[in-house]
């Protein structure tokens, strides 16, 4: 599976410019769907595509898996999780034990900035949040958290609990590409799961995050937005996940994404849109629920930096998501 993947990924710059390979992974908190531990495949896969930043939601860290008998697992998968104590070892004392830095010795990327948004959450106490993994050294690292408080449990009309009202978070850094001055602003976010007018204010936050980061050098901003449009699925699709909101007694998903809307007129665009040839006119679904969640985007300066030589989503079975795989062109 990956070597077929992989051809279809071949990209080799001019003689003039540079390739830079952007991965975007929701990990889904180091299992696999069925909370299976996902340390090996997430290994082979992203050391087989020779990225140069590997940016990662869901990451608990610092975190080793408990053994697969252990009922940690089997709780998680029963949603209860929440507030869950660490199994014994869960949480190593020793950084080189931890799945993180496991994880960036084999793909050899060895600067990492890790920012947590909560800890106690779904997947027990552990910190969780976002991660930048890169071959080139980091600059100027900040984290941002996209907070929530009890007046967000009635936005989206999806019903909920406290314990599933979870802070969320930003990480960004600069990414010092040799030949680019000033590095590459790189951004990664993870947006609330239920509700879309909770996912526009932090995605808000978000942007104003890049911004005092990144002013207006050229930056990406890439994660699981957890937003979906109707023009990104067909009619059966759109039945789908129609059905699937009204099997949770939901309201009907919004067909427009207010978090799309909210990236466009901060100047943003999609580098699926962007790419020189697309495979096909609509995005490929990214999740578990049959719909695209998972973005890169480009601003108004990277633009005019970069080129978009292809994103491709590839087919894999380490996470509940896919993994996003960008080559762009300096």
């Amino acid at each position: 599976m990956l070597s077929r993947s992989l051809a279809l990924l071949a990209f080799a710059p001019s003689a003039l410019s540079k390739r830079v390979r952007i991965v975007s992974y929701n990990i889904h908190a180091w299992r696999d769907a069925e909370h299976a531990d996902n340390l090996e495949r997430l290994s082979s896969l992203l050391a087989g595509l020779a990225p140069d930043v590997v940016c990662l939601n869901e990451v608990l860290d610092p975190f080793a898996a408990p053994a697969p008998d252990d009922p940690y697992w089997s709780e998680v998968r029963e949603r209860r999780g929440y507030g869950r104590e660490c199994p014994p070892g869960s949480r190593p004392t020793d950084e080189r034990a931890t799945h993180l830095s496991r994880l960036s010795a084999a793909l050899g990327l060895p600067h990492r900035a890790f920012g947590a948004a909560n800890e106690g959450g779904f997947f027990g106490r552990f910190p969780f949040g976002n991660c930048i993994l890169s071959r080139y050294e980091l600059a100027d690292v900040r984290h941002a958290i996209l907070r929530v408080t009890d007046a967000d449990l009635t936005l989206g009309g999806q019903s909920r609990t406290t314990a599933d009202l979870e802070d969320r978070g930003a990480t960004t850094a600069r990414v010092q590409i040799p030949g680019m001055p000033g590095g590459l602003g790189i951004a990664v976010t993870h947006l609330d799961h239920k509700a879309e007018e909770l996912r526009e204010r932090q995605i808000s936050e978000a942007i104003a995050h890049c911004k005092a980061a990144f002013g207006d050098d050229a930056h990406l901003l890439m994660g699981d937005l957890n937003s979906f449009s109707r023009a990104d699925l067909d009619d059966e699709g759109w039945a789908a996940i129609c059905a699937l909101y009204a099997s949770k007694g939901w309201p009907p998903p919004r067909e427009e994404s207010l978090v799309q809307r909210a990236l466009r007129d901060a100047g943003f665009a999609d580098a699926y849109a962007l790419q020189a040839a697309r495979a096909a006119p609509t995005p490929p679904p990214t999740c578990w629920t049959a719909t695209r969640l998972d973005y890169m985007m480009l601003s108004r300066r990277a633009r005019e930096t970069l080129r978009v030589q292809s994103l491709t989503t590839l087919e894999w079975d380490a996470s509940d998501h896919k993994p996003l795989v960008c080559d762009l062109e300096i």
